[in-house]
């Protein structure tokens, strides 16, 4: 049985980037998981910061494929906007400056523990982002937003990579199958 597509040409273009960029982010996941098992990527290394670059990115151009598009300016695209250039900039500082020694947290801010705080940078912009996609009722923003928010969590509970990336491919697979036979107004 095939997906139904949407008639709309405004609702196919949403869809075919939500298949874009979930068809990158897998296809990332998957390499990534095999460049560890190669030995290319040490288990580590900062790897994960395709996992806020691919969001950030994926935003900035929903943004602009909007206004390319004619539509008028929202506070919904402005926080597009926002957390995009976030994401965006927090992977630039994560390749270069994982410690974020640059800022002198430590000595501004002597009684915050950085390692237990940093993972909010990711739950706080994950989770504006699925409240904005679930207005919106635009799935694939929210999904990169569970997306977000789901890695900040993995961090922010010590969870075991091993166990997480196996969901991380099983999830977006059951979400694929439930839009597939789902049935879609004509």
């Amino acid at each position: 049985m095939s997906a139904q597509f949407p008639n709309k040409p405004r609702e196919r273009g949403d869809l075919q980037l939500f298949q874009v960029i979930g068809a990158v982010l897998l296809i990332t996941l998957g390499g990534v998981f095999l460049a560890l098992q190669a030995g290319v990527l040490r288990q580590g290394s900062n790897w994960w910061v395709i996992f806020l670059f691919v969001p950030g990115a994926g935003l900035l151009w929903n943004a602009v494929a909007s206004h390319q598009r004619g539509q008028p300016w929202t506070a919904a695209q402005t926080i597009e906007v926002i957390l995009g250039v976030v994401l965006v900039l927090l992977t630039i500082i994560f390749i270069f400056d994982p410690t974020w020694r640059f800022l002198n947290l430590d000595r501004l801010f002597p009684e915050v523990d950085w390692n237990r705080v940093w993972p909010f940078f990711l739950v706080i912009p994950g989770v504006l982002m699925l409240a904005a996609g679930l207005a919106r009722r635009h799935a694939g923003f929210a999904a990169l937003g569970a997306v977000v928010t789901l890695v900040g969590g993995v961090f922010i509970f010590d969870v075991d990579w091993n166990y997480v990336w196996p969901l991380a491919l099983i999830l977006p697979g059951f979400w694929l199958l439930w839009i597939s036979f789902r049935r879609h107004p004509e």
